[in-house]
């Protein structure tokens, strides 16, 4: 048990300070959930980045509380975090606002225009639409626009991986798979893009406003002083460069190489593979970097995923969330019990889970068809985990189409996979043997592989994999319930945005 490292995982719902040891063994785990300051109808969702670092000091410090001996044997620290989140800085590094997270909705309306010719290049390769959102979409452009005071004090724009790592180590600095966002990073090339590239000018933000990058598994620094006083960490401890927590997910559960899919069921859901070879699902949209070196992950993205189960419970789930208070039990293994009592197809009931933005169809909204007078709530909560798993069957189809490699098997990981009611599904609709390895926690594990190949006690991800990650049970498609969702799949659900979709323009031009 002598070689541990130390995990802080940032992702959309809570933080997690994780001890890991070189066996892939969680040995002690602390999370703290976190509230969003959410505002103009929740299209604003922000949080504070001080008390943000402050939860993760002191996760550390109930870790030591809990086992001193044990979290004085941590030889190396990593972060890992939610994607295109951000943190403004002044010349002192203190936020000079909230910070914005992914979730966030807002818009810019004015911002400074593209150049004529790329402007007139994008409109020929019918990219003008997807650019727009893009620029839209920038939080700086809304800073800009409508906090200009603000602007004009941000020294360093910063995603919520580098605030962390400046925090840790006193260096604005982040690894090549975790700079991931509304920035001008290419990926394919792993550093930021020159100054007539494509993405400079569509995020056109100064560069001496970004942080470094450095190649995942590298060590990036060592924790100062004041942070190693106030933890206790050994003065010394390397900050070791990991990735994005999605990233770090898909090598956590072994997806190191193509023909293996890794699915994340989490309030964000992925879809990713992992490939030597540089290709685009979506036209002029990148694959991102990998956390193995030279090795990127092609990915389908669900941007309102699980949390439209968490969405469903808040809404429609009251009583049964009284009932797990009173019987103490997880609310989630009551809702498992409820998708036992709804037979596959809902009886007629078809959900499209559009509930956030999708980069292949924009205007989507979220639908669902098919009621009638047999429909339950929980007919609609089937519904969800079945829509979610034929968007995911969407996904697949089209990575098999463009990669011409077909997925033998699926790893699910994220908060969604606890549920075993849920792998089975998903196994039946994507018609493939789907996986767990042995915990739910795999951002955790992959980020701990490259903090340990970062200390040259791993010589690659390879040899990281076959000691670190472990199958702890399959799920195999039933070839009658795969019958019945392929026909639901082919017949109904691929042909509704088609259908719906001058209603759904129609919908987008409502002020709703």
């Amino acid at each position: 048990m002598k070689d541990v490292v130390l995990i802080i995982d940032c992702g959309t719902q809570s933080i997690r300070a994780m001890l890991i040891n070189k066996d892939g063994e969680i040995l002690n785990k602390k999370k703290k959930e976190y509230l969003y300051i959410t505002k103009d109808k929740g299209s604003i969702i922000e949080f504070d980045a001080n008390d943000f670092f402050e939860d993760i000091i002191n996760l550390l410090k109930e870790l030591r509380d809990d086992d001193v001996n044990l979290y004085d044997k941590i030889k190396g620290v990593t972060v890992t975090t939610q994607r295109d989140t951000f943190v403004l800085v002044d010349r002192n590094g203190e936020p000079v606002r909230n910070a914005i997270s992914w979730l966030d909705r807002r818009k810019a309306k004015e911002y400074e225009k593209l150049n004529p010719l790329y402007n007139l290049l994008f409109n020929i390769v019918g990219m003008k639409k997807m650019v727009k959102n893009f620029m839209e979409d920038a939080r700086y452009n809304w800073v800009k626009e409508n906090e200009p005071k603000i602007w004009h004090k941000t020294y360093k724009y910063l995603l919520l991986p580098q605030y962390i790592n400046y925090k840790l180590i006193g260096k604005y600095i982040e690894s090549d798979a975790g700079t991931v966002g509304h920035i001008p990073f290419d990926y394919k090339k792993r550093i930021y893009d020159k100054k007539f590239g494509v993405k400079r000018q569509i995020f056109n933000i100064e560069q001496s406003k970004l942080a470094r990058t450095a190649p995942t598994t590298m060590i990036m620094g060592y924790i100062t002083e004041e942070i190693c006083e106030r933890t206790h960490l050994k003065k010394g401890t390397p900050l070791i460069a990991s990735g994005s927590d999605k990233a770090c997910e898909t090598a956590g559960v072994g997806c190191i190489k193509e023909g293996i899919g890794s699915i994340s069921l989490g309030s964000q859901v992925t879809m990713q593979v992992t490939t030597d070879r540089y290709y685009e699902l979506t036209r002029f949209v990148p694959p991102f970097d990998s956390v193995i070196p030279n090795m990127y992950n092609p990915e389908i993205i669900l941007y309102r995923g699980f949390w439209l189960v968490t969405w469903f419970i808040k809404e429609f789930g009251y009583k049964e969330e009284l009932f797990a208070t009173e019987q103490e039990k997880d609310i989630f293994s009551i809702m498992d019990e409820k998708l036992n009592e709804v037979p596959i197809g809902c009886d007629g009931l078809v959900l499209q889970p559009y509930w956030g933005q999708d980069i292949l169809r924009p205007g989507a909204k979220g639908s669902i068809l098919g009621f009638n007078d047999k429909h339950t709530r929980f007919h609609i909560y089937r519904a969800i985990i079945e829509g979610i798993g034929y968007s995911l069957k969407e996904g697949i189809d089209r990575i098999e189409h463009v990669s011409k490699v077909k997925i033998e098997k699926i790893a699910l990981s994220g908060g969604g996979s606890k549920s075993e009611i849920i792998c089975q599904i998903l196994s039946d609709i994507l018609n493939k043997e789907v996986y767990l390895i042995q915990t739910y926690e795999a951002t955790g594990i992959g980020a701990a592989m490259a903090c340990f190949i970062g200390l040259n006690i791993y010589k690659d991800f390879n040899e990281a994999s076959e000691n670190m990650v472990r199958v702890k049970k399959t799920f195999q498609p039933k070839p009658a319930n795969v019958k019945k969702y392929d026909d639901i799949y082919h017949n109904v659900y691929t042909k509704i945005y088609k259908n719906v979709k001058k209603i759904y323009k129609k919908l987008n031009k409502i002020n709703i």
